[in-house]
């Protein structure tokens, strides 16, 4: 199983933000807020793909691994036309590929941001996912983390709300260390 994306920290500054406004029809977070919450930021930018499958999940507008199955597919066709055709036709398919799953994408964007009476048309949305596909990603991500409150895994779509995940290693050295300091501060 996978770890829940968003830390609940900056979760509850980004719930505060929003409640402050409860009649905004804006995103609760800007387009490039990524360094606001880092993990979303990296998640978007190293598996975008995983991200947005899940953020799809989470709004009920399909299924996570779907999604990723469909990817996955993509990418082994450009593998092979690449390796076994041409690579003019596997670099054009890419490019018409690309553009394809931005406009899927900035659908799914619009249909988000109608759910949740949020302003925006779909020119932005398809732009956004044209040049800003990791930005898109993870706001809607960090939207779905305000709004939603519900974690998805990343490849499956289960929901992982009601799972305890146990404390991070470090946390346990940390606190080992800091008591044996204090045992040798008290046999000194």
């Amino acid at each position: 199983r996978s770890t829940p994306l968003y830390s609940s920290a900056a979760s509850d500054v980004y719930k505060s933000q929003s409640n402050n406004h409860p009649d905004n029809n804006d995103w609760s977070t800007g387009l490039t807020s990524c360094s606001l919450d880092w993990e979303s930021c990296w998640w978007s930018a190293w598996c975008c793909c995983l991200v947005s499958a899940r953020n799809k999940a989470t709004f009920n507008l399909g299924s996570s691994i779907v999604e990723v199955r469909n990817i996955i597919l993509f990418l082994l066709v450009i593998f092979i036309l690449f390796s076994k055709v041409s690579i003019i036709l596997a670099l054009l398919l890419a490019v018409v590929g690309s553009v394809w799953y931005a406009y899927i994408r900035s659908s799914t964007r619009t249909t988000i941001r109608r759910q949740l009476h949020i302003r925006g048309s779909e020119c932005d949305d398809f732009v956004f996912h044209l040049f800003l596909p990791w930005c898109s990603i993870a706001q809607e991500a960090r939207e779905a983390d305000i709004k939603i409150d519900k974690k998805l895994d990343l490849i499956s779509g289960d929901d992982l709300s009601s799972i305890v995940f146990p404390q991070h290693p470090s946390n346990h050295l940390d606190n080992r260390q800091a008591s044996d300091s204090n045992l040798s501060l008290i046999h000194t």
